[in-house]
């Protein structure tokens, strides 16, 4: 699913945020259990990955025109017997059920509406810090082996090497620490 928003500049960074909180939700409401965040913008289900969200900027010149954010959700395919049985995973086989995927576009483009209107404001950001599974582990991330110790304001990772050093992560895959 792509949906368009048109964020103030200052609330870019949140946009990621918004998208994962709206699938969180929408799993939260289906009975799906161990939902999670894995920063900076997957969705888990007892640690494999769900749901993807992704967004564009769209710029005209140095004004932002809007964002296009993705939103890539497993619901019907089964992973089981696959080489990514152990990293993905899908709503229905998770459920043991089928779902109306009418259904599960809606109630997430209603989650995707409600956390627009709090876009830039703390409520938004803390939900996601709430939901985030990266923070007090072990991680490696664009060469940097340490602990998560927490994201700031502006979403990045803060992660402490062994060293003590705090380094302040925008973007990368984050892979668990040794």
């Amino acid at each position: 699913v792509s949906v368009i928003l048109r964020p103030d500049v200052s609330a870019l960074g949140q946009v990621t945020m918004l998208g994962c909180l709206a699938v969180s939700e929408v799993l939260d409401d289906l009975g799906v259990p161990g939902v999670a965040i894995k920063w900076p913008n997957d969705v888990q289900i007892r640690e494999r990955k769900v749901c993807g969200v992704l967004p564009e900027a769209v710029w005209f010149g140095n004004r932002l025109r809007g964002v296009i954010l993705g939103i890539g959700l497993n619901v019907r395919v089964d992973f089981a017997g696959t080489e990514l049985e152990a990293t993905a995973i899908s709503v229905e086989p998770e459920l043991g059920r089928p779902v109306d995927r009418a259904e599960l576009i809606r109630e997430m483009m209603q989650r995707v509406d409600q956390w627009a209107a709090r876009l830039g404001t703390p409520a938004l950001f803390d939900a996601w810090r709430a939901r985030l599974v990266t923070i007090g582990r072990q991680v490696t991330i664009n060469g940097v082996n340490g602990v998560a110790e927490d994201v700031d304001a502006d979403g990045a990772l803060l992660v402490r090497d062994g060293s003590g050093t705090l380094h302040r992560m925008l973007a990368g895959d984050v892979e668990p620490g040794t």
